[in-house]
């Protein structure tokens, strides 16, 4: 059977595309990562998810100094020998799915009740009596810090208890006292007096209703506020239209209540909406260092991963 030559290209794209951005020569030395999508993944949706590596390898300043290959669901990067001096910083980069959501909260105020409940049935169910309740309790592993009745902040929880208190929380007998667009989420929280900083545990709200994504973002900048009095960077998103619209349809419905800013589910902000916001900007504080600030600038810029894919293989050549 004879092809056309332009579909027996588009044949050949459709298995594998490589594609060199190597401007200054082939790569002989360097090393080698190999992503790997899920295999029930689109083809389509594999391809946006190369596209959107490839932004971000260019927004990370290597333009010219890797090789892209596509392989069915196979993503791999031969990345110049010497051109990046932060490696794992490359590897969220490559891993990230960059999903960004904003997201109604519950006041503390609203779900004390259902704590209390979650705390005496997990003791229950658990066969935990009231001496042991002091440290495998739900509340044992609430420290540093206490939520405000006005706020979505529960409480704050030292790193290695965050597991513990998700597998309390979404044990069965517990996840059917909570309401249906009852989700929770953590943060930064406080730092303890031994300076090792806590998560924060954060009551938010599920459902089309209570959320807007990030896929009408048209510009993510890192800037200095002289006047919030925050030392760390923030950073600033400018909306479209469609998203200025849809920002200032939630900020009115949200007024007097904090919105969860998070980026894969981690909460970086939660303000409080003073009025509603027009003009079709955001901002997101927190406690970044510069190069957190740039990484997530890059990431929002680049825009989210259609398609998770996770380093598989990491080798020298």
């Amino acid at each position: 059977m004879k092809l056309h030559r332009n579909y027996a290209f588009a044949l050949i794209a459709a298995l594998t595309i490589v594609m060199s951005s190597c401007g200054g020569g082939p790569i002989e030395h360097g090393t080698e990562y190999v992503l790997e999508c899920q295999p029930d993944a689109d083809s389509a949706i594999i391809r946006e998810s190369y596209q959107v590596i490839e932004k971000r390898l260019d927004n990370f300043g290597i333009k010219g100094d890797y090789e892209l290959l596509l392989d069915q669901n196979t993503i791999t990067i031969r990345v110049r020998q010497g051109v990046v001096q932060d490696t794992e910083r490359l590897r969220k980069l490559l891993q990230a799915s960059a999903q960004l959501t904003f997201r109604a909260t519950y006041n503390l105020s609203e779900i004390s009740s259902i704590l209390d409940t979650i705390y005496k049935t997990h003791l229950r169910v658990s066969g935990i009596d009231s001496v042991e309740a002091i440290s495998s309790g739900l509340y044992s592993y609430f420290s540093g810090c206490s939520g405000f009745f006005d706020s979505p902040l529960v409480a704050c929880v030292r790193a290695e208890d965050t597991a513990a208190v998700m597998k309390i929380l979404k044990h069965d007998s517990v996840d059917a006292l909570l309401p249906l667009d009852l989700t929770f989420h953590w943060g930064p929280g406080e730092y303890l007096e031994t300076g090792e900083q806590t998560m924060a545990l954060l009551a938010c709200k599920k459902g089309r209703n209570y959320e807007m994504g990030g896929e009408n973002i048209s510009e993510a900048k890192k800037l200095y506020n002289a006047q919030s009095g925050n030392p760390s960077p923030e950073i600033t998103i400018i909306f479209n239209a469609a998203g200025a619209t849809a920002w200032e349809k939630m900020t009115s419905a949200n007024v007097g209540r904090s919105l969860a800013i998070e980026v894969d589910n981690f909460v970086y902000s939660y303000p409080t909406v003073v009025s509603p916001i027009t003009g079709g900007l955001a901002t997101i504080t927190g406690r970044f260092t510069d190069m957190e600030a740039e990484q997530l600038v890059l990431i929002l810029k680049s825009g989210k991963m259609p398609a998770p894919a996770k380093i598989v293989s990491e080798t020298e050549f």
